[in-house]
């Protein structure tokens, strides 16, 4: 059941409305999560209990690069650290491998094992 004025959606609605008047909130109770609305397109879902100043600085520059155009860049660049991230998670692990298939080696050869 998702209701509009469940789970402190009236006090929520209020601080999404100083942001961007354009914002609506709901709670979905079946799910345990907000519904957040930006021109009555679903923006975000929110879990209970995680609606955090946090939220908000996300939500609040979220909307700040849509009005100023930079929202593409934005995904670009995050984009490329993720993928970077990634990359070096994989390079970090096949060293790991690699030492941990040397050493087998290492030790049969000197110590004939």
């Amino acid at each position: 059941m998702i209701d509009p004025h469940g789970a402190k959606c009236a006090d929520l609605r209020k601080l999404l409305q100083e942001i961007d008047e354009n914002f609506e909130i709901a709670f979905d109770y079946d799910k345990a999560q907000y519904l957040v609305y930006h021109n009555e397109s679903l923006f975000q879902r929110v879990p209970y209990g995680e609606f955090t100043r946090t939220t908000f600085a996300d939500i609040r520059h979220t909307v700040w690069l849509n009005k100023t155009g930079q929202i593409i860049d934005y995904v670009e660049k995050s984009g490329d650290k993720v993928a970077a991230a990634e990359e070096r998670a994989q390079s970090l692990y096949a060293e790991s491998l690699a030492k941990d298939l040397r050493r087998p080696l290492i030790e049969n050869y000197f110590y004939g094992k």
